[in-house]
């Protein structure tokens, strides 16, 4: 006797825990699809951008595959083809970035 004919016997006998294990899958599978793998998304997402800003290495890498995108307000800079350094230095006057004033204390400690 094979193991699905015994599970299927016993799902046999008690037509009712076969329904109730039928619904509590497709109930798992629901909340999966609408719910839990968003949460994972968005997981991977913050794992991958908390990486790629620490390791320059890293962020050159990952710039040469597909589906990374920059986008600030309604620009965007999409990976590979898009220049991610120019779409940097345009957003740098906008966000009044300028280089810290230098005084002689921290001459020393520029790398």
């Amino acid at each position: 006797m094979r193991l699905d004919d015994h599970i299927d016997r016993y799902l046999a006998r008690f037509p009712a825990l076969a329904s109730v294990c039928y619904f509590a899958v497709v109930l798992l599978l629901a909340i999966y699809w609408l719910f839990w793998r968003n949460v994972i998304r968005r997981r991977m997402r913050q794992r991958f951008v908390n990486k790629a800003m620490v390791d320059m290495k890293l962020w050159r890498k990952s710039w040469t595959f597909t589906g990374v995108k920059l986008r600030a307000g309604a620009n965007e800079c999409l990976s590979p083809k898009g220049d991610w350094r120019a779409f940097a230095m345009a957003l740098a006057p906008e966000a009044n970035l300028s280089a810290p004033p230098m005084d002689e204390a921290s001459a020393g400690s520029l790398p």
